[in-house]
Formats: structure tokens, C-alpha cells, sequence
């Protein structure tokens, strides 16, 4: 195993330690994937199987198998964005697909900026940023049942952090796998879930 996880990161494909947050006794696994900051140019593996990286094949390599496809609803999707601003403050939106939108109606917006930090004039005065553009009426929306992805940017304007979320929104990959996988000889489990990220590389973890 530990031979497949370095063959990997030359394709930039790293591996960590990874803690069980709610159970402090449990053993650690290692997690698997691409970091949140790759993107397309960064190597791929080869379709040349000849020339590497090691895989895991299905057939060969596991006993047992229980992954399944997973898919979200997009109209059940919805990107927190959140920055610092120059008060050393966070303020963050929500960007939804708009449940009202009618692509025959002029002027119809895809989009819906919800729960968003209410700027106030005092803060404005301090750091110069204001309200996103269509969340000045405080809309507030139940997002309970919801998939709610967390996204940071740099940036210290509303607006701007507007059009990242919505960025990241249209590019998030909706489907993944999930579920566990029991590899031989050693018999290593792999927990594999999908990355929350655009373009989102498979990723997993593997204990034992």
C-alpha cells in the first residue's frame, strides 16, 4: 500500500493523517485525494497503464466492495461563501439556485444571494464594503435540508464574494462515491467519499 500512495503523489495525489473528530479513541486513517487548490493543469494519471502509477484493480485487488453511486440535487445545493474583511471581521452569502427562475422571463436571475452578512453603514464607513447586491433585504432562507458547501476566498467585497461562490457553485461536482472497499492481501479498508470541490478528484481513506 504504502508503495500505491507514493506512486501517486508524483501525480499529485497526496495522502494524510486523518482524525475521527467525534471519537477520540478511534484509530487514525490516512485520506486520500488531490488538495482543494489543483486544478486541470496539474498532472493527470497516464492512460498508458505501462507506464504507471500503481492502481488498484477491482478484480485483483478487493475482497470485498461496498461503494455506491451518490448524486446530489442540484436544486438541494448551496455554497457558503465566506471572507475577512479589513475590520478583521467575516462576513459571508449563500448562493442557491433561485427556486422562482424562469429562463423565458427577461431579467430572471439563476442565482439567489440568501443569508447574507448585513453590512451596516458604520461598518462601510470602516471598510468601505456594503451589502451583496440582491441580499439588501435580509433574505433569510431554511436551508435545512440542504447541501451546504463551505468556500473561502481572499477577497474583502461582497460582490466579489458574490461571484466566487457563484463560481464555485457552477463548477462543483455533484457526483461521488461513497461507501467502503476491503482490499488483499493485507485486507486495508478504503472509506472513499467525494471531494467537496469543482472538478473533484476521488478520494478516500484507508485504515487497518
Amino acid at each position: 500500500m504504502a508503495d500505491i500512495l507514493s506512486e501517486w503523489s508524483k501525480y499529485k495525489v497526496y495522502c494524510f493523517l486523518k482524525y475521527d473528530a467525534e471519537n477520540e479513541g478511534a484509530m487514525p486513517a490516512i485520506a486520500v485525494g488531490r488538495p482543494y487548490s489543483s486544478s486541470k493543469a496539474q498532472p493527470v494519471f497516464p492512460e498508458d497503464e505501462s507506464t504507471g502509477p500503481f492502481k488498484i484493480l477491482f478484480n485483483e485487488h478487493v475482497a470485498q466492495s461496498n461503494l455506491k453511486v451518490v448524486k446530489t440535487d442540484p436544486k438541494f445545493l448551496a455554497v457558503t461563501g465566506k471572507a475577512l474583511s479589513t475590520d478583521e471581521k467575516f462576513f459571508e452569502v449563500t448562493v442557491r439556485l433561485n427556486p422562482e427562475y424562469d429562463p423565458t422571463i427577461a431579467g430572471s436571475r439563476q442565482y439567489q444571494t440568501v443569508n447574507a452578512t448585513q453590512i451596516s453603514k458604520k461598518t462601510h464607513k470602516v471598510t468601505g464594503n456594503t451589502t451583496a447586491k440582491g441580499a439588501v433585504t435580509k433574505t433569510k432562507v431554511d436551508l435545512s435540508t440542504y447541501t451546504i458547501v463551505p468556500y473561502m476566498s481572499p477577497h474583502i467585497i461582497s460582490d466579489q464574494l458574490v461571484e466566487e461562490t457563484t463560481e464555485y457553485f457552477r463548477n462543483y461536482n455533484l457526483n461521488g462515491i461513497t461507501g467502503t472497499v476491503t482490499a488483499t492481501p493485507r485486507k486495508t479498508a478504503f472509506t472513499w467519499w467525494k471531494r467537496s470541490r469543482p472538478r473533484s478528484a476521488w478520494a478516500g481513506i484507508v485504515s487497518g
